[in-house]
């Protein structure tokens, strides 16, 4: 329970850094890629610096032994995809090609489905409120019975 609770904070904390900066329309480009950078290495119980050097594939090793999911991974997924196009608005191509290829692995391992990679702002706010409905409505404490 108190697992879930956590995963849950970090999850929320991860939607309000995405939140926020589809809000600010990029106000601050370093900074909102920073915000988003910190809630996904928090998300995965990980050093920002060093999630975020990793190669696709040593990205998934590390992800895998932790307790990772494929819930977790559709919201890494997504962040991912919408940082690199952060990323990419600033000139960092290399960098942007790094996380659109790290959202991929993490995609194939966890059979994420990949067209989100060309979702809006609109879908990823959509998604991240479908998502935040569902974990009400199937909240521990709707089945807890006395």
């Amino acid at each position: 329970m108190f697992e879930n609770d956590y995963i849950m904070r970090m999850i929320m904390q991860l939607t309000d850094a995405i939140t926020r900066s589809l809000q600010r329309g990029y106000a601050d480009p370093q900074k909102e890629i920073e915000d988003l950078e910190n809630a996904m290495a928090d998300l995965v119980d990980m050093d920002a610096k060093t999630l975020f050097t990793l190669a696709p594939e040593s990205m998934v090793s590390m992800l895998q032994l932790g307790s990772f999911d494929a819930e977790l991974g559709g919201y890494l997924v997504r962040a991912l995809y919408y940082e690199a196009d952060l990323l990419e608005e600033q000139g960092l191509l290399g960098t942007a090609d790094l996380r659109r290829a790290q959202a991929n692995a993490i995609a194939d391992t966890y059979s994420i489905d990949k067209d989100i990679a060309n979702a809006g702002p609109e879908a990823l706010e959509e998604y991240f409120a479908q998502q935040d409905d569902e974990q009400q409505t199937n909240s521990p404490l709707d089945t807890f019975e006395l």
